[in-house]
């Protein structure tokens, strides 16, 4: 069966030209700053809102909160199944016909309805009554995560409308937080599931706003999409290795969080690294939106690769320029973005140190994005999904001695292992015949990094 029109799943449409008015990843460059700007946005946008909620629940409460979100991203992830990563190259090459988006967003329904089940099924099982609530009210932004959608726009680079979308999102999360938490009837005052309507709300506004922009495809009757057809199987059978490492991706410091809990650190110092961590990932969200933005440029195109690893290089020279200076950055950022949080001398000291160290989280992010992005574009997924799992194993381990140890203060520091195995390995895919580049830069890379913790461990 054909993916849209009846040629073997294996055969693709060539790479679109330019005159069909699809984008060519050899044309011109679109203008990216609206992609840095609308993250850089909704990104202030959201941390002024979780800034708002740490100082209505208070530190503790608002770690409680976090583990939620947690929960939420993962099952979330496996809603989405990395379809939008297998979806990009199939969208720009198949001329964006409505049959393939129909394809996608059957699968995202399909995908959708096993997380519901399982997110619900492990929040009644393994959290108490406030999170089961909280849960259930993030139900509809589970459901209406504009993911679903943005990667359809991602791929036609209508950046324009993904600017819009997230500071739609974002206003409308930091409004309900404003006017709403407290305030919603039948949702107690500094309770978890009112914190967590605010998202929902943001969620299903941007993911409305990306339905009512989606053009000729809401004009067109599209097929009913079943699981058992030969197209959703292809499609599956291309998302699965990465929606095996996207669901996981979080767990790389995400572990922390839930060894916290584990080791009866859940106090204090649970909000304070929550409020550490929220601000590396919205850091973190500047380097994967290059993802975003390269991909439906560089799919079918490896032999831009050599252009590909500049751009990353240049941008990761900026930043090692800059990671020196985070330790002494560290508390002012965690005062300006949570001002309010009920800081003491020990929960604001370890969360500088938590922030310094996961500082280095994000350089590593930004080093591993050539060559992801290189193998996502050839098609291989699957070695991606093996060198994952192998460097998320190795942090499993670490993090399990850290709690068993009795170090669970130092999971910041623990996590960042499969973070410098998995960089390392994909860095040495730059150089495969090996030699003096090579080893250097994987020398460079592991003398840098334990400079960096050594700097961190001196000044703060």
């Amino acid at each position: 069966m054909s993916l849209d029109d009846g040629r073997h799943p294996g055969d693709h449409s060539p790479a679109a030209s330019p005159k069909d008015g699809i984008p060519s990843a050899a044309g011109p460059v679109r203008p990216t700053a609206l992609v840095f700007l609308s993250l850089l946005t909704g990104q202030l946008l959201n941390l002024l809102a979780l800034s708002l909620l740490a100082a209505h629940l208070g530190l503790a409460r608002f770690g409680r909160f976090g583990i939620c979100m947690l929960d939420f991203a993962v099952f979330g992830n496996l809603a989405n199944f990395a379809l939008p990563a297998a979806s990009i190259t199939m969208a720009v090459k198949g001329r964006f016909r409505p049959g393939l988006f129909a394809l996608v967003m059957g699968a995202r329904g399909w995908t959708s309805l096993l997380a519901v089940t399982l997110y619900m099924a492990f929040e009644i099982l393994f959290r108490d009554r406030e999170m089961v609530w909280t849960a259930a009210v993030l139900l509809p932004a589970l459901i209406l995560n504009p993911a679903q959608l943005e990667w359809w726009f991602a791929a036609k680079q209508s950046w324009r409308d993904l600017l819009l979308y997230r500071l739609l999102g974002g206003c409308v999360t930091l409004g309900v937080v404003l006017l709403g938490v407290g305030r919603i009837p039948g949702l107690p005052a500094g309770g978890l599931p009112a914190a967590a309507a605010a998202y929902s709300a943001g969620f299903a506004a941007a993911a409305l706003y990306l339905m009512a922009r989606m053009g000729n495809v809401n004009g067109a009757r599209l097929p009913r999409m079943y699981p058992v057809t030969a197209r959703m199987r292809y499609l599956w059978r291309q998302s699965f290795p990465i929606a095996l490492t996207v669901v996981c991706d979080f767990l790389f410091v995400a572990l922390g969080y839930y060894a916290f809990t584990a080791a009866g650190e859940s106090g204090p110092l649970l909000g304070a690294y929550a409020c550490a961590y929220r601000i590396i990932l919205a850091a973190s969200m500047f380097s994967s939106s290059l993802f975003t933005v390269l991909l439906p440029r560089f799919a079918g195109h490896s032999d831009l690769a050599n252009a590909l690893r500049r751009v990353f290089d240049r941008m990761a020279l900026a930043l090692a320029a800059l990671l020196p200076a985070v330790p002494f950055l560290a508390r002012p950022l965690l005062r300006l973005f949570f001002p309010k949080a009920g800081w003491d001398a020990a929960s604001l000291d370890y969360a500088a140190w938590a922030l310094s160290t996961m500082g280095l989280a994000t350089y590593l992010h930004l080093l591993r994005m050539p060559p992801l992005t290189k193998a996502l574009s050839e098609g291989a997924v699957w070695l991606y999904c093996r060198r994952f799992f192998l460097a998320g194993a190795a942090n499993v381990v670490v993090v399990a001695a850290g709690v068993f140890s009795g170090f669970a203060r130092g999971l910041p520091l623990l996590t960042l292992t499969a973070d410098l195995l998995f960089t390392g390995w994909w860095l040495s895919d730059l150089y495969p015949q090996g030699g003096k580049a090579r080893w250097g830069r994987l020398g460079a890379l592991l003398s840098g990094s334990l400079a960096y913790l050594a700097w961190v461990g001196y000044w703060v």
